[in-house]
């Protein structure tokens, strides 16, 4: 019950949403940012989220979320304005950001890559 909850908040948001480790290995992607891409699951799960398609618009853009989770990483919340690509070479400006989530006792454990 609370996993169907789950799947019906998080992949019907307008916005894209996602769940990454620290390291930036992509744990999950909402429907919204995988029908964007034009990708699947399978596809980029468990792989680091700057080789998602979204991201290989330019090395740049790889380099700077990069950086960007390595920020997060570190406890900083990063927010900037980034082009992406999606299905048919579609390029979407977005408002991105990147939430770090602590455990207990302050380390990051998660972080959340969001884009509207």
């Amino acid at each position: 019950e609370s996993e169907r909850r789950f799947r019906a908040i998080f992949d019907q948001t307008f916005q894209f949403i996602g769940l990454l480790k620290p390291d930036g290995t992509l744990l999950e992607a909402n429907q919204t940012a995988l029908d964007f891409g034009g990708i699947s699951h399978a596809d980029i799960i468990g792989r680091p989220f700057w080789e998602a398609r979204w991201w290989t618009i330019s090395p740049e853009t790889q380099n700077q979320l990069k950086d960007a989770i390595r920020q997060a990483a570190a406890g900083e919340f990063v927010r900037y304005e980034v082009d992406v690509l999606g299905a048919g070479d579609t390029v979407a400006t977005i408002d991105f950001s990147l939430k770090p989530v602590k455990d207990e006792t302050g380390n990051v454990i998660l972080l959340i890559p969001e884009g509207r």
